[in-house]
């Protein structure tokens, strides 16, 4: 009887279902929630910005203007060199 106990123990922790497996999953499936979490976040902003950008002017002036180096008329544009 003992040796079919240690028998069944062993199957239960290393079998392809057994305990450590669960482990196993139950860690990446935490790991893919947070991933998830922060793919969320990161689909968020970006319908935040594309909101921004069909129906703010002044948004997309700024990001013109940070991005392509863009300038209105009779304004100059100083560039200093990066140490």
């Amino acid at each position: 009887m003992g040796l079919l106990g240690a028998i069944f123990l062993i199957w239960n922790l290393f079998s392809p279902y057994g305990l450590l497996r669960y482990y196993q999953l139950k860690a990446r499936v935490a790991e893919l929630s947070q991933e998830v979490a922060l793919l969320r976040q990161d689909c968020q902003d970006l319908k935040q910005r594309i909101t921004l950008l069909k129906n703010d002017r002044t948004y997309i002036e700024k990001v013109a203007r940070q991005r392509y180096g863009l300038v209105k008329n009779n304004e100059i544009l100083y560039q200093f060199p990066q140490k």
